[in-house]
C-alpha cells in the first residue's frame, strides 16, 4: 500500500508536466488511470480503516480482560489472607481451649484422686471402728451369755442372787444401750461412705463432660483442616488466574510492541553512534544561514522557523504551508516550503534528519486515523517521502519519520491560535556522528 501511494504522490507531482508534453488522448488515459488509483486509495484507506478500528477493538477487550484478570487475582489474594488468618486465630483459639481443658482436667484429676484417697482412708477408718464395735458387741454378747449362764446356773439361789441377776440385767440394757448407740454410729457412718461415693460418681461425670468437651475440641480442629484445604482450592484457583494475567500481558505487551515499531525506528540512528555535540558542529552552524537564505526569496513560506538548538538543527514547518485542512496528503504549495530546504540538507551529507509530526488536541474527523499519533505520523511519513523522492532528493537511510501528536505542544491548546501554532511539522537535523 505504501508503495502505492508513494506512486500516486509522484504522479501527483509530476502531473504538471506532464499535461505539458502529452496530447489529449494520453491525458484522458492518465485521468482514467488517475481515477483507478484514486478509487484504489479510497478501497485501501477504507481497509485501513476497518483494520484500525479491529485493532482498537482487540486491544479494548484484551485491557479489560487483564484487568478483571488482576482484579480477580487480588480478590483471591484477600480471600487466601483471610482464610490464612481465621485459620490462624482458629488455631490460636483451640490451643487455648485445649490447653485450658488440659489444665481442668489435670486439675479434676488431681483432686478426684485426692479426694478417692480421703474416701478410701475414711471407709477404711470406718470399716475398722465397725470391727472395734463388733468385736465389742460379740464381747457384750459373750458376756450376757456368760451372765445368763451363771443366772440360770443360781435360780434356785437366793434373793440376794435374785437381785444381783437383777444388777446384772441393768447392766445388761446398758450394754445394749451401747451397742444401739454404737449401730447408731455405724449407719451415720454409712451414710458418710454413701456421700463419698456419690462424690466420686459426681467427678467421674465431670470427668466424662471435660472428655466430651475435648471430643468437641478435636471435631473443631477437624473443620479447620477442612477449611485449610479449602484455602489450598483457593490458592490454587489464584495460581491459574496469574497464569491467564500473564497469558493476557503477554499478549496487550506484544500489541504494544507492534504499536510503538514507529518510535523505536526513530530511536534506531541515535543508538549506532555517539554523536558530536550540534553546539560544536560547524557545519550545522553555518547551515542556519543558509537554510534561512534558501527560504528567504521564496513567496508564501511565512511562518517557518530555523534555529540551532542543543538537540540539532532545528525547521518548523506550520501545517498549513504543506496540508489542507484535515487531509494528510501534501498540498501542491508544500514544494514552495519543502524544496529550498531539501537543497540545504544536501549539503549536509552524513548528518541524520528526523521528521517530526504534531498536532493540536482535537480529536480526529474524516480521516482514516484513530487518533492524533496516526494523524501525526502520517503527515511526518509525507514530508520524508518528498524529501527522498525529489530530484536529487536525501538518501532514505539518513531519515526517520515519527509522532509526537498532541503531546509537544509550543502553546496552549485552550485557544484557536494556539492550537494552530501547535499544528506543525518539525524537520531536526542531528550532529555527524564520529
Amino acid at each position: 500500500m505504501k508503495e502505492l501511494e508513494n506512486a500516486v504522490k509522484r504522479l501527483l507531482i509530476l502531473l504538471p508536466l506532464l499535461l505539458g508534453l502529452v496530447g489529449c488522448a494520453e491525458l484522458n488515459d492518465l485521468r482514467e488511470r488517475n481515477q483507478t488509483q484514486d478509487r484504489t486509495i479510497k478501497r485501501l484507506t477504507e481497509e485501513n480503516a476497518k483494520f484500525q478500528d479491529a485493532y482498537y477493538k482487540i486491544k479494548d477487550t484484551l485491557d479489560n480482560e487483564h484487568a478483571q484478570a488482576e482484579k480477580k487475582g487480588d480478590q483471591l489474594s484477600r480471600e487466601l489472607e483471610q482464610a490464612r488468618t481465621l485459620k490462624s486465630k482458629q488455631e490460636k483459639e483451640l490451643s487455648d481451649q485445649l490447653h485450658t481443658r488440659q489444665l481442668e482436667y489435670e486439675a479434676l484429676k488431681t483432686e478426684s484422686a485426692e479426694q478417692k484417697k480421703q474416701a478410701e482412708a475414711k471407709i477404711a477408718q470406718q470399716q475398722r471402728d465397725q470391727q472395734a464395735l463388733q468385736a465389742e458387741k460379740d464381747a457384750a454378747l459373750a458376756r450376757i451369755k456368760d451372765l445368763d449362764d451363771k443366772l440360770r446356773a443360781e435360780l434356785g439361789r437366793t434373793t440376794d442372787l435374785t437381785k444381783q441377776v437383777a444388777s446384772f440385767k441393768v447392766d445388761v440394757q446398758s450394754l445394749n444401750d451401747r451397742v444401739g448407740g454404737l449401730q447408731k454410729d455405724v449407719a451415720s457412718r454409712d451414710q458418710a461412705l454413701q456421700a463419698a461415693e456419690k462424690k466420686a460418681t459426681e467427678l467421674g461425670q465431670k470427668l466424662t463432660a471435660q472428655q466430651q468437651s475435648l471430643q468437641q475440641s478435636q471435631d473443631q480442629a477437624a473443620q479447620l483442616k477442612k477449611q485449610l484445604d479449602e484455602s489450598s482450592a483457593l490458592k490454587t484457583k489464584f495460581e491459574q488466574a496469574q497464569t491467564e494475567s500473564k497469558a493476557l500481558s503477554g499478549q496487550i505487551e506484544s500489541l504494544k510492541t507492534k504499536h510503538a515499531r514507529e518510535i523505536e525506528a526513530s530511536k534506531a540512528d541515535a543508538a549506532k553512534a555517539k554523536a558530536v555535540s550540534p553546539a560544536d558542529d560547524p557545519e550545522l552552524k553555518s547551515a542556519v544561514e543558509q537554510v534561512r537564505a534558501n527560504l528567504k526569496g521564496v513567496a508564501n513560506v511565512k511562518g517557518i522557523r530555523v534555529r540551532l538548538e542543543t538537540q540539532g538543527l532545528r525547521i518548523i514547518i506550520p501545517d498549513h504551508l504543506l496540508f489542507d485542512e484535515n487531509s494528510s496528503l501534501l498540498a501542491d504549495r508544500a514544494s514552495a516550503a519543502l524544496g529550498p530546504i531539501v537543497e540545504s540538507l544536501r549539503q549536509l551529507p552524513g548528518h541524520p534528519v528526523r521528521i517530526v509530526g504534531h498536532t493540536d488536541n482535537q480529536p480526529v474527523k474524516d480521516l482514516p486515523y484513530a487518533d492524533n499519533w496516526g494523524l501525526g505520523f502520517a503527515r511526518a511519513d509525507r514530508v520524508r517521502d518528498f524529501l527522498t523522492q525529489t530530484h536529487d532528493g536525501l538518501s532514505g537511510e539518513r531519515l526517520t519519520a515519527s509522532s509526537r501528536a498532541q503531546y509537544d505542544p509550543l502553546a496552549s491548546n485552550s485557544t484557536p491560535e494556539g492550537r494552530k501554532e501547535n499544528r506543525r511539522v518539525e524537520i531536526i537535523v542531528g550532529a555527524k556522528a564520529k
